[in-house]
């Protein structure tokens, strides 16, 4: 038989009551809207055309001891009065603008077509033999402060054997001015001179009348080398008369 109490009464609540409010409300605004303009409009013209170096120099005013001329670049002075030009066939030309120098470039274009008049001041009088139909020389001044100009028989191949077409007499230990060897600059002042150091103050050289005083032909250009073979070294050419007015003031 059933007991009297089977079980007990059961709970009038078996479990809490549950809240009104389980969780808070959402807010009426869950987030800030977003701005109408995310961010600003583009320009139509991002960014100027830059204003190209004059006379489409490939350095103004110095070169980084690493930094060379191949045949076709050149060194021009701040004042782009003075030029020094590493020429394809293997001259190495200093000269000096007639005049002064008016930018014929606005907005990184040319608006007219200036010409130039120039007087040389010196030359390397020094030619490439071009034995590959491909030859380009190349402007560099080395460790030792000697500026040297060499062939290479075909550009971007430093496999191939190059050959040393001029020189300096110049040789300076670069080491013992405290020089860092791998900071120090070739410069072209306004004065048309040029110079090895950290800057004009600080040069361990500066000369006014060519890269050199007595730089020498490496090869005799009258003669047809063997570029496998070591040869003479003749005299060099008599340098050009320097014009050493100070053109710092110059406006460019």
């Amino acid at each position: 038989d059933p007991t009297t109490a089977p079980t007990l009464a059961p709970n009038s609540s078996p479990s809490r009551t549950p809240t009104f409010s389980p969780t808070l409300s959402p807010t009426l605004a869950p987030s800030v809207a977003p701005t109408m303009p995310p961010s600003n409009a583009p320009t139509y013209s991002p960014s100027a055309a830059p204003t190209p170096t004059c006379h489409f120099a490939k350095f103004q005013a110095k070169m980084a001891s690493s930094d060379v001329l191949y045949g076709g670049e050149s060194l021009v002075s701040a004042n782009c009065r003075y030029l020094l030009v590493m020429q394809p066939n293997g001259n190495l030309v200093h000269k000096k603008l007639i005049g002064g120098y008016v930018s014929p470039f606005v907005g990184g274009e040319i608006e007219q077509d200036p010409d130039w008049q120039w007087d040389v001041l010196w030359e390397s009088n020094s030619r490439i033999f071009n034995y590959s139909g491909h030859s380009v020389p190349k402007f560099f001044v080395d460790s030792n402060a000697q500026i040297s100009i060499v062939e290479y028989s075909f550009k971007g191949a430093p496999n191939v054997q190059q050959m040393v077409i001029w020189r300096s007499n110049i040789t300076i230990q670069l080491a013992n001015f405290n020089l860092d060897v791998d900071n120090w600059s070739f410069g072209l002042t306004s004065a048309g001179c040029m110079y090895l150091g950290m800057n004009v103050a600080q040069s361990v050289w500066l000369e006014c009348a060519g890269p050199s005083d007595r730089g020498s032909s490496v090869i005799d250009q009258n003669e047809n080398p063997n570029p496998n073979e070591s040869t003479g070294v003749t005299d060099a050419p008599d340098d050009g008369e320097y014009d050493n007015e100070d053109n710092d003031n110059q406006q460019q």
